[in-house]
């Protein structure tokens, strides 16, 4: 008997599989080279996958080329995103001379010059002809350029799907994880562990999803505490850990370098990835990033499905859920994507359709960009009623992380009992001048000029050695300013007791908080449940419990702890009672990723069960 069980251990037991991404040399040297910056030409793609053999070219052509060339090129530079794709063309083809511009020399030195070549074939069906050749054509023959744009102004959109027969997985508690993909950025912990940073959200994964494959990037200097850690974790799983050694830095975000889907033609149901354009950061700026893209290739060698879409995205700003009762599928997108893809010569009406079309969507919801990604501010549960989107409620959270702090004040000896209950009893009153009078100067002179506080005082908000006295201390501050600004629209400077520039301040974060209310009325407005959750999201100080990971019979909610440990408690009980019973929310410590802008949603994607 004891024979057998050592066997069935041994047998169930998952293992550590390392798999190096082997870059050739002379590629190597060119990704090496390339910087991580906004690419000038606009049609830039990533060299990567079935592209592993182009050039990354991000800049205009230089003086020394053709004159016409960089005339095209600056042409396209300034007019694509203003005066869209089809007129571009238009005016790039003069710019190159018809002659030059046609056939597939022509298409090649479109692109060479910044057009966006692959998209034309929205306007030009299979089998027609291309869309450059019917430019060069009429132009030729002498028609004005006027007309020749009249003509193509009459043409319909049609976006052709990168993935044929694919669809995006859902977000709304349907799928199981089959795996899930993570890039760790450093495999040390910051301070230590339980800190919640990258190295505390693998480890939570892994023990908490046993019969999901762990895949995992990370940079070659980082590979061996990894492959230590991921061993010591095994014990408990049975599904292997797969660590992918990438020969250049990758950051955390793995969900924003592609999204999981179903092909669902041509044979059984398979499971493939699509990849963004090029995997970029930044929000008014697309900055292309070479760790984040070439990862994307090291993760289809683990012998995965993995395809380049024609359109720029970042999987943190578009959601996929799925309505229950009718089978409507909504595409939740951040207002970025759509200004990303505009930036391509799409107008917004055909980036719409590109997104419904690329991911199989009936609907596309545009949010505004109250934080830096959608996940950051919505997560939407599919339950027997109906579709329960969960947003934020600042206000409600800004009182826990103000009592909190009032606690780390009073354990530092800082604030006595009697002071601290009469300013609860100002909070909870929303008397904002007592308050302040009270808390002023408890504040004050721990303060530096400019309003820096000393690192001894910001340590005093820690709750034990795990957790971020600073960080703590930027989410008090933080709350306080949110409190201010509930008064906004009923009180004036002078009432606040503040100078012109910090009621501006205050008045943005007011702002802010309607565009949140516009994001709660347009997701009621589709018939959902909206339930708001205490949390925070402000980019490097949000304490944000909504960045997590829907999963059929469970919720992996991003758990900021320390300090702030009520807030959780708090947002996990009401995500609980909104999902109903028989859905687990379990916590994953995040603390440290929160501090550095993101959540559990954005650094783990999830590759569902076929």
């Amino acid at each position: 008997m004891i024979a057998v069980a050592l066997l069935c251990l041994t047998v169930a037991q998952a293992q550590v599989v390392v798999r190096t991404h082997v870059v050739e040399p002379a590629r190597l040297e060119m990704w090496r080279a390339l910087p991580e910056a906004r690419p000038v030409l606009r049609n830039f793609r990533a060299p990567i996958l079935d592209r592993a053999a182009q050039p990354a070219r991000l800049e205009l052509p230089g003086e020394t080329a053709d004159s016409r060339d960089v005339k095209a090129a600056r042409t396209i530079a300034t007019r694509l995103a203003r005066e869209g794709l089809r007129a571009t063309l238009v005016a790039a083809v003069e710019d190159l001379g018809a002659e030059r511009a046609a056939g597939d020399a022509g298409a090649a030195l479109l692109e060479q010059v910044g057009l966006p070549v692959d998209l034309l074939a929205c306007w030009s069906p299979t089998g027609s002809e291309p869309l450059h050749d019917r430019v060069a054509r009429e132009l030729r023959a002498g028609a004005p350029a006027r007309d020749v744009l009249a003509h193509l102004a009459s043409l319909s959109f049609a976006f052709e799907p990168s993935i044929p027969g694919w669809r995006v997985a859902t977000e709304s508690g349907e799928v199981e994880a089959g795996a899930v993909r993570m890039q760790v950025s450093s495999a040390s912990d910051y301070a230590q562990p339980g800190e919640g940073g990258a190295m505390d959200v693998f480890r939570g994964l892994a023990r908490l999803l046993p019969d999901a494959e762990i895949v995992a990037s990370v940079e070659t200097k980082h590979r061996a505490l990894l492959e230590s850690e991921a061993r010591a974790l095994t014990a408990s799983r049975r599904a292997p850990i797969t660590l992918i050694e990438e020969p250049l830095p990758v950051s955390q975000w793995a969900q924003d370098n592609a999204k999981a889907g179903f092909v669902e033609s041509g044979g059984p149901r398979r499971i493939a990835w699509l990849a963004p354009r090029y995997a970029s950061r930044g929000e008014d700026g697309t900055t292309f990033v070479p760790g984040e893209n070439l990862a994307v290739e090291g993760f289809a060698a683990t012998g995965r499905t993995v395809a380049l879409s024609r359109l720029l995205f970042q999987g943190g700003d578009i959601l996929c859920v799925q309505d229950p009762r009718t089978g409507t599928r909504f595409l939740l997108v951040g207002e970025a994507e759509v200004a990303r893809n505009r930036a391509l010569g799409l107008a917004v009406e055909e980036v719409l359709a590109a997104l419904r079309a690329e991911f199989v969507a009936d609907r596309c919801i545009v949010l505004p960009a109250v934080s830096f990604h959608v996940d950051l501010e919505v997560t939407v549960r599919a339950t027997q009623t109906g579709l329960v989107a969960c947003v934020l409620d600042t206000t409600g959270a800004a009182r826990i992380v103000i009592q909190s702090g009032l606690d780390a004040l009073e354990s530092a000896g800082l604030l006595d009992a009697e002071a601290k209950r009469a300013a609860r009893a100002d909070l909870d009153a929303n008397r904002h001048a007592e308050f302040f009078a009270r808390i002023g100067p408890v504040l004050q002179p721990h303060q530096h000029a400019g309003g820096r506080f000393a690192l001894a005082f910001a340590e005093r908000f820690a709750a034990g050695p795990a957790d971020s006295g600073v960080g703590n201390l930027q989410r008090f501050l933080l709350a306080l300013d949110l409190w201010a600004a509930a008064r906004i629209g009923q009180a004036t400077a002078e009432d606040l007791g503040v100078d012109p520039d910090s009621f501006a301040y205050l008045g943005s974060l007011r702002r802010r908080e309607v565009d949140r209310m516009r994001v709660a009325d347009a997701l009621e407005s589709l018939g959902w449940t909206v339930v708001p959750v205490p949390g925070l999201s402000d980019g490097t100080r949000g304490v944000n419990p909504l960045n997590g990971l829907q999963l059929a019979g469970r919720y992996l909610m991003p758990a900021y702890g320390g300090l702030f440990a009520p807030l959780d408690a708090a947002a996990r009980e009401t995500i609980g009672r909104a999902f109903g019973t028989g859905i687990a929310i379990d916590p994953v410590p995040c603390g440290e990723t929160q501090r550095r802008a993101g959540g559990l949603h954005c650094a783990a994607a999830v590759e569902p069960r076929p």
